[in-house]
């Protein structure tokens, strides 16, 4: 078995080895096309049996936003996949340790991947570091607690769209904990994919005219007999203000002979439960896990992040990949910055590197994980100072998937 980067050339055996492994369908020659575009041959790992790729791995290079609005440098895994042909051969194994060596190599201080199976990853350093929810609302119960009138919502046409969407993810992913940019490319993707005149593109402006919101939906027809029960699938929804998001969702729910609105992929701190008169009718169909972080460079991501309370903490890492990283870090907080230096200093708090990528973008408290088992108090008060220290509003949250 040879595990090396792949060629150009070899990109599209690449892509169809993933999504053959991954069950999709076989990919089209345009559709490979498009995303060869944008490989970088350097950031890719392939396992070969004989001539046949059996196993892929991918990584984008990200900037990450968190708490406190700083960026770090992120790699940002996807494409994990190996052919059932080859399954059980320790395969994901050898991709995944050598994609995280190669990481540290390049000076990319953590990884982060969204995981299609969450069994998997943890034996390679990640945690679970940020989650989401998909919500649906019968708008029958869509009245808020107090009047609201949403001006400044307005339909724009998709080549306005186009222009205006991205600007304003890019203004709000630097202030979200969590979020990563959309390139170019990604953009292009979502208007290749799109049929014209199938959704409905709407903004809002605040009192000076600057847009601050944008939701993106696709009304689904459906009549029950004779009575109006069409559905709302919101398929892309940004707000930078509390005014935006609160007249955007008002938008929603008012929108003629809509029945259901539903929208997926929502942070776990969605603020429409506490404008609604019956929040108990936002149901949330499912919660899950979003971005798994693994931290590589411990002690230049925990300098990275800003914090919400000061104090003192010796956290002891244990590492199963990179002997460095087992070690006692002092982290030391003034004025919401940190220090972080090697001690032999008796530990605050104990816990796997996995553990401390769940803890780093505040979406999971440390007093949690201990009581999950996943990091262990030895020194009482420990677990209230990191509950403070690392948590995060709002919740990490990103709006792009890799």
């Amino acid at each position: 078995m040879e595990i090396r980067a792949i060629t150009a050339e070899e990109y599209p055996a690449f892509q169809r080895t993933f999504m053959r492994a991954m069950g999709f369908g076989p990919p089209s020659d345009a559709y490979i096309e498009r995303w060869q575009a944008q490989l970088k041959p350097e950031r890719s790992i392939a396992a070969f049996d004989r001539e046949q790729i059996v196993g892929t791995a991918y990584s984008y290079l990200f900037e990450l936003t968190l708490p406190g609005g700083s960026q770090i440098d992120a790699a940002g895994v996807t494409a994990v996949g190996v052919l059932a042909t080859h399954r059980r051969r320790g395969i994901v194994t050898q991709l995944m340790r050598r994609q995280l060596a190669e990481a540290r190599e390049r000076g990319e201080p953590l990884a982060i991947l969204i995981a299609s199976e969450s069994v998997i990853y943890e034996r390679f350093g990640y945690g679970p570091s940020s989650y989401l929810v998909d919500l649906e609302i019968d708008t029958h119960y869509g009245a808020y607690r107090e009047p609201f009138n949403p001006l400044g919502v307005f339909f724009v046409g998709e080549e306005t769209a186009d222009k205006v969407f991205p600007e304003l993810h890019e203004r709000w992913r630097k202030s979200q904990p969590g979020a990563i940019p959309r390139s170019e490319f990604y953009w292009r993707n979502v208007w290749a994919d799109r049929k014209p005149g199938e959704d409905a593109h709407v903004i809002h402006e605040d009192a000076s005219g600057v847009v601050d919101g944008y939701a993106r939906y696709h009304v689904r027809s459906n009549w029950d007999a004779g009575l109006a029960a069409s559905v709302i699938d919101v398929r892309d929804m940004i707000t930078t203000s509390p005014e935006a998001g609160k007249a955007l969702w008002r938008h929603l729910l008012d929108v003629d002979l809509v029945k259901t609105v539903k929208i997926w992929a929502r942070p776990v701190d969605e603020p429409v439960r506490w404008w609604l008169a019956n929040p108990r009718a936002l149901r949330a169909t499912r919660l899950g896990d979003l971005f798994w972080t693994r931290l590589l460079d411990v002690p230049r991501a925990l300098v990275a992040r800003r914090y919400r309370a000061d104090g003192e903490l010796i956290i002891e890492i244990d590492d199963p990949q990179f002997a460095d990283n087992n070690a006692r870090f002092a982290l030391t907080i003034w004025g919401g910055r940190a220090r972080c230096d090697r001690t032999d200093g008796a530990p605050d708090l104990a816990m796997g590197v996995s553990a401390l990528g769940s803890l780093y973008l505040g979406g999971v408290t440390g007093s949690d994980l201990a009581r999950g088992g996943r990091i262990r108090e030895l020194r009482e008060g420990a677990l209230e100072k990191a509950d403070a220290a690392f948590s995060s509003a709002p919740q990490p949250w990103s709006s792009t998937w890799f």
